[in-house]
């Protein structure tokens, strides 16, 4: 009994001890599968840095959008200032056109009153509040004008007025008597003995007596000097020659300025076909009379004391407007 009661209790021994070790094995096995997975989960710290890298892809791709809008807006910005420089100077320019046409002596409003003039649209009395009695620039002043208006009715009197820019408006500095041409004015073309309408510039003085102290150039006549009077001739036509420069020429034509001694005592060319147009109309100047009463070719004559003056006071510049 006894032999067979330690059999048992070592039956159950073998029994228990068998089913200790079956239950360590196991929980080994879950342990270790517990520890694997635990390996495989991540950790909250591990999330977090996830998340922060994808917020740092995120705002790398905004940052490369704004450098590229950027980089537009810089490129839009280079051609704005190239526009703003093409746009300076063309307004450069457009002041330099401007200050230009600010230094013109003849305005607009001049030109148009001389055409109107011309074709008898408007009054004489218009005509010379138009040009003379305007403002003007102040950067104009001290220069000179001289006006001469002529009769309506083709009669040869006429009166000569210098003026001089002075404080925005022209002022008269003196005025004479004058004549012009037989058939009164409104030149039409060479020998009509007409004085011509219109404004030029002075160009320059002669006379066969000395300088009486022209404040333009000045040139005592010779025997030398001739005004070419000779259409054909187009490139000296309605200019100054000299016969020493050509001798064999035929000045048969040609106006002898030393033949004129009363009227060309002192004269002026008054700057009309300044082009020098063959047949347009040739030495028109202003002279010295012979009288009140005596018509000239087509220029235009005052007294010898009027026209001594005349040099004396008008500078290089000047315009005449006969109207």
């Amino acid at each position: 009994m006894k032999h067979k009661t330690l059999k048992t209790l070592l039956v159950a021994g073998i029994i228990l001890a068998w089913m200790l070790s079956f239950a360590a094995c196991t929980d080994a096995k879950t342990s270790a599968e517990t520890t694997k997975a635990t390996k495989h989960e991540a950790s909250p710290s591990e999330t977090e840095a996830q998340k922060l890298q994808a917020q740092l892809a995120q705002l790398e791709r905004e940052l490369s959008d704004v450098k590229a809008e950027r980089d537009t807006l810089q490129t839009r910005l280079q051609e704005c200032e190239g526009k703003l420089t093409q746009t300076q100077s063309d307004l450069a320019e457009a002041n330099a056109a401007l200050e230009e046409l600010a230094d013109t002596a003849v305005t607009m409003e001049e030109l148009t009153a001389e055409y109107k003039c011309y074709k008898n649209v408007i009054s004489q009395e218009e005509v010379r509040k138009t040009l003379f009695g305007q403002p003007i620039s102040e950067e104009r002043s001290g220069e000179y004008r001289i006006g001469i208006e002529t009769a309506i009715d083709g009669d040869f009197h006429a009166k000569l007025t210098v003026y001089q820019a002075q404080g925005g408006k022209y002022v008269e500095v003196f005025s004479c008597d004058a004549v012009v041409g037989k058939n009164g004015p409104g030149k039409q073309s060479e020998g009509d003995t007409k004085t011509p309408l219109g404004t030029w510039t002075v160009g320059e003085a002669y006379g066969i007596k000395e300088d009486p102290g022209s404040l333009l150039p000045y040139t005592q006549v010779t025997d030398d000097m001739y005004w070419c009077a000779t259409g054909s001739n187009g490139k000296k036509y309605n200019t100054l020659i000299y016969k020493s420069d050509d001798p064999d020429n035929d000045y048969s034509e040609d106006e002898h300025l030393a033949d004129y001694t009363v009227p060309y005592a002192y004269l002026l060319d008054l700057g009309y076909n300044a082009s020098c147009a063959p047949y347009a109309g040739n030495a028109i100047f202003l002279h010295c009379w012979k009288g009140p009463d005596y018509p000239t070719g087509g220029c235009v004559g005052v007294s010898e004391e009027s026209m001594i003056k005349i040099l004396q006071t008008i500078t290089p510049g000047t315009s005449v407007t006969i109207y």
